[in-house]
């Protein structure tokens, strides 16, 4: 079995809630938002209801399913690295704690990049891997089957900028933030 899909039963109670402000700040009102890898769609329906349309997608039948208590929400079960969307359909693109699971995380940034319109932005949230509790998670989820590969926030960067995308990396404490903006 799938570990995502049993881990979908307890997912949103370990799971706090994200402010919706940095993302509506990438937004603005009345969006198009693609949750890649958006499990049981926390960040997408914390923007519901500021007028976001949001499709959640995900391969995991236990996370989707999961997602469908939430109200507003588009789920698709998909791949990351092969979108059932045209180019430029969605004003930002989001990849919240998901990357590390990807198979192919270059690939799924080409995807993501491709479906992402001009002038609008991908943000990719992940565990800064260089923190020697992040290594810890690292190994704790290999353990239970896993395949997580991290990438430093760097190559991230570097990734998404050879897609054509123009970004910048934040950090704080454990996380880093990447937002990278397709050219107009």
């Amino acid at each position: 079995m799938d570990p995502f899909d049993l881990l979908a039963q307890v997912y949103d109670r370990f799971r706090r809630v994200p402010a919706p402000d940095p993302y509506l700040d990438l937004l603005g009102g009345n969006a198009r938002l693609l949750d890649l890898g958006g499990g049981t769609g926390q960040v997408a329906s914390a923007l519901v209801p500021f007028g976001v349309r949001a499709v959640v997608l995900d391969r995991s039948r236990g996370m989707l399913s999961a997602a469908q208590k939430k109200r507003g929400l588009l789920l698709v079960r998909g791949s990351a690295e092969s979108l059932p969307f045209p180019d430029e359909s969605f004003d930002l693109v989001v990849v919240v704690d998901a990357l590390h699971h990807f198979k192919d995380q270059e690939r799924a940034l080409r995807e993501a990049a491709r479906t992402v319109r001009r002038g609008g932005a991908v943000l990719i949230e992940e565990p800064d891997i260089r923190h020697l509790l992040v290594r810890w998670v690292w190994l704790v989820e290999r353990l239970f089957g896993m395949r997580s590969r991290f990438l430093t926030p760097s190559q991230i960067l570097d990734r998404l900028e050879s897609c054509g995308l123009r970004g910048q990396v934040s950090c704080d404490a454990l996380r880093a933030r990447i937002v990278a903006r397709k050219g107009r």
